[in-house]
């Protein structure tokens, strides 16, 4: 890429954290200057203009859009961003999809415009989608830093872009590939991301390496940007064709998948090679069933995308692409990378919290859930402890770790907790209500309506909306408020909604409801995540669920499980 000035973000002056971090970005000359580090910044092509951005005040309310919560990776971004602004009293707040849904995050980035932040972090998947909502931001003076990126033109001006150069990641990492393989294996697949910008750039790095060793690619796929995908695209590479030596994956999640998929055929003979180097994808190159990965650090990634983004509004920041470093992972420097590899205390049991659940997580120890945790792992030796506590609870108790792990997650509202790439079960949210109360016009209609969950459930955290709403200890709570008149919408699992209508219908007769009277609108589809503490035996009981569970969905078990609570959402 062209070099054609260079800056100098003041936040790298301010923050001690920053000057270590930085210096592989910088030149040699900069680091002797008295008073901070360069940057090096490339001019973009579809470069917004700065003339219409000012800060509204000395606290800046700034929104992070990732694709989807269901990227570890993404949630490392936000620990960066988060952290910074911590440090500068900035108001930050994350809004994304659960899983990849680019409709939504468009509601999501329409919802953040009418917001009035003073900027917007955003990594988006269809660009294209996002381009006249990007228009309308950065025209009403919002400045917009597209990260983990290294595009140069966009379908619409933005103010900054951050991130790695992909193709120059992917392509070392393709090199290392050629130097590991034989004479006679050679031949490569391809999981590549849902197709678009990042998939291409990742992808034609790899391949530049492999054209250059004369490695062919034999087959590809899409791996859908994550685990489940890449576990099935997998699969499916095998169904068609078994001659494969190498695999390359356009992200780590896909290469977990991939590493359950050939575990799940008996292939030990097929190298794997991913890109990101997130924490998940560490435990795969010190055993061995992944070779190598792109690291890209993504906490430094949000950290350097937050400075932008503050000093794009501050006007100490005039535009372009800056750079974030990138290394390869392997088996020779993994120990490096990972955290916290001490002897582990008591991991033959697994003590694990939920709030009370019929016929999913009882109290007794019976349900669904339960038993999914067991066929996971009592074949391991490790004893599943199981304790029903209220919800917000188990949350604490985990991040604590009074707990080793919780039921009921959602996944992405808490950085304080590890969670695998698989998920367990699923919930569909529904609205309840009266119709004569409230005129319902779809999901725009809880905008400041008065509503009322679960505590802990944090439904917002997924809905492109400015919430007014209170939580209860449990299900009953909310629908008390609701006939009372305090609030006019519950949010709750459909399920246990109607569980609920019967487990405490004398209560609620005397309450005066009817839920006759009452209407339900469908407003999220959210997976349930189990969610570990942040600590070695954590990382280690989450890596065995990844494992182990789609073992059990090959081989029938995890189905055979919900046939037998009867439990018809099967959500594989």
């Amino acid at each position: 890429m062209e070099r054609a000035r260079r800056v100098m973000l003041t936040k790298v002056r301010r923050w001690g954290w920053l000057a270590a971090l930085t210096m592989v970005l910088v030149t040699p000359s900069s680091l002797c200057r008295a008073l901070g580090h360069d940057v090096d910044i490339v001019p973009l092509k579809s470069q917004a203009s700065f003339e219409h951005i000012a800060s509204k005040s000395e606290t800046l309310k700034i929104a992070y859009l990732p694709p989807a919560i269901e990227y570890n990776f993404y949630l490392d971004v936000w620990k960066g961003i988060a952290e910074v602004a911590g440090e500068q009293g900035h108001q930050v707040f994350q809004l994304a999809p659960q899983t990849d849904k680019p409709a939504e995050q468009m509601d999501m980035l329409q919802a953040v415009i009418e917001q009035q932040v003073d900027a917007i972090i955003l990594a988006t998947h269809d660009e294209q989608a996002a381009a006249p909502l990007i228009q309308r931001a950065t025209a009403q003076g919002i400045v917009v830093v597209i990260v983990n990126s290294d595009a140069l033109s966009h379908a619409a001006p933005v103010h900054a872009v951050v991130g790695y150069v992909q193709r120059k990641g992917t392509y070392q990492l393709g090199q290392y590939a050629a130097s590991l393989i034989s004479a006679t294996k050679r031949n490569v697949a391809i999981l590549e991301g849902e197709p678009g910008y990042h998939s291409t750039e990742r992808v034609a790095g790899f391949e530049k390496a492999i054209g250059e060793a004369a490695m062919p690619v034999v087959a590809r796929a899409n791996g859908r940007w994550n685990t489940e995908g890449g576990y099935n695209a997998t699969l499916q590479l095998f169904r068609q064709q078994s001659d494969i030596d190498v695999i390359f994956a356009a992200n780590d999640f896909e290469v977990i998948g991939a590493a359950a998929a050939l575990k799940a055929i008996n292939r030990t003979d097929v190298l794997l090679f991913g890109n990101d180097g997130v924490a998940d994808v560490l435990p795969y190159i010190r055993d061995g069933s992944v070779q190598a990965t792109v690291y890209t650090n993504p906490v430094l990634m949000g950290k350097m995308a937050m400075a932008v983004a503050v000093d794009s509004v501050e006007g100490q920041f005039r535009g372009g692409f800056v750079e974030t470093p990138t290394s390869l992972i392997s088996g020779d420097n993994v120990a490096e990378y990972l955290v916290d590899t001490t002897a582990l205390a008591n991991d033959s049991e697994l003590t694990v919290v939920s709030e009370e659940l019929v016929d999913l997580t009882n109290a007794d120890g019976s349900g669904l859930y339960w038993d999914i945790l067991r066929a996971i792992y009592q074949p391991r030796g490790i004893e599943v402890i199981a304790k029903v506590v209220p919800l917000k609870r188990a949350q604490l108790m985990t991040e604590k770790s009074h707990a080793d792990a919780m039921l009921g997650h959602h996944r992405g509202d808490s950085t304080q907790m590890i969670f695998p790439q698989w998920h367990y079960g699923s919930q569909q949210i529904y609205a309840l209500f009266s119709p004569a109360r409230l005129n319902w016009q779809g999901i725009s209609t809880l905008q400041g309506t008065p509503a009322a969950w679960v505590r802990g459930a944090n439904y917002d955290a997924y809905l492109p909306l400015e919430m007014q709403f209170e939580q209860s200890i449990d299900h009953l709570g909310p629908l008390l408020m609701l006939a009372s008149g305090r609030v006019d919408v519950v949010l709750d699992d459909g399920i246990e909604l109607q569980k609920n209508f019967r487990r405490h219908a004398e209560r609620l007769m005397l309450a005066g409801f009817d839920s006759n009277e009452y209407q339900l609108e469908k407003v999220l589809d959210l997976k349930l995540y189990l969610a570990f503490t942040n600590t070695a035996k954590g990382r280690k009981m989450a890596n065995i669920f990844d494992e182990q569970l789609p073992m059990m969905l090959r081989n029938g078990q995890l189905e055979a499980l919900y046939r037998k609570w009867q439990i018809s959402d099967f959500p594989f």
